[in-house]
């Protein structure tokens, strides 16, 4: 298997020190890291990657949230994706494995 195949089916999740607060009045979300202290608001793309990423997920289930969700194609929430995992990976709010 190459190492596209292998990042497809690696699962993702959200970290057990980032919490998410969600406004339905605004339909935003709250990223809340409890080490740091960091704070983001987020727009209803990511929301709904995130709310995913409550729970494991791979990376074609995350394009199919969006899919499901927006009117995307899945090249263009293929690349929303892997941009927004690329960031909350730096961030240290996501783990994967």
């Amino acid at each position: 298997m190459d190492a596209k195949g292998v990042a497809k089916m690696t699962k993702f999740t959200m970290c057990e020190h980032v919490v998410l607060e969600r406004d339905e009045d605004t339909r935003q979300t709250i990223l809340i890291d409890n080490q740091s202290g960091v704070l983001c608001t987020c727009n209803e793309t990511a929301s709904v990657l995130l709310e995913s990423l409550k729970s494991n997920c791979t990376l074609q289930e995350l394009v199919t949230a969006l899919t499901n969700e927006f009117e995307v194609d899945s090249q263009q929430a293929s690349e929303d994706v892997t941009r927004l995992l690329d960031s909350l990976n730096i961030f240290g709010f996501i783990k994967s494995g």
